[in-house]
């Protein structure tokens, strides 16, 4: 009786530890990217409707948005995503949807959807075959949920990191000159 009340307290410890241990990585894992780091870069497969962004351009605002064919919130954020190009188009903003394939995203349902709607936004489209740059981005900065934007300023920093629909006054500030990484 004690041998096993003592083994089930070593295996109750040992699984507790080897939790936080787990927890602990997570936490350190998900502090890797922050508002005022460098981007990691653009690691991409292919790029649907549009040219290939290779590189961040100094200089350029970038607006990269990750979302999925099956995610209904990612889809009503498209057309504001295609707005906010248009409009800041002239100021250096480009807008980049992130996408990688896998499990009800499929490739083929990525192509269905940009080349059904991609011309009327107007955006390149990066599509992942792997998950380098999911794994970069946005499980680095600890990132649950879609869709989640990243605004990268003109000296390739990030500025903002969170849902579109929020990012518009980190944007417009980042546009002026006036934002989180600029020099106040």
């Amino acid at each position: 009786m004690i041998r096993t009340a003592t083994a089930t307290l070593v295996l109750a410890l040992a699984t507790c530890v080897a939790g936080c241990a787990k927890v602990e990585q997570k936490a350190a894992y998900r502090r890797q990217l922050n508002v005022g780091d460098p981007a990691p870069p653009l690691t991409a497969t292919r790029w649907l409707n549009g040219d290939p962004v290779p590189r961040f351009e100094p200089g350029k605002v970038y607006v990269l948005d990750f979302w999925a064919t099956w995610c209904g919130p990612c889809l009503q954020a498209m057309p504001h995503l295609a707005d906010l190009a248009r409009e800041h188009e002239a100021a250096g903003l480009v807008v980049i949807p992130v996408t990688t394939v896998g499990g009800r995203n499929s490739l083929k349902a990525i192509e269905e959807y940009v080349a059904a709607n991609g011309p009327g936004f107007g955006l390149r489209f990066a599509v992942c075959e792997d998950r380098r740059m999911e794994v970069a981005w946005f499980a680095a900065a600890g990132q649950e949920g879609i869709p989640c934007s990243f605004v990268v300023d003109r000296a390739g920093q990030i500025a903002f990191i969170g849902h579109p629909m929020d990012a518009d006054g980190v944007l417009t500030a980042v546009l002026a000159g006036t934002g989180p990484n600029d020099a106040k």
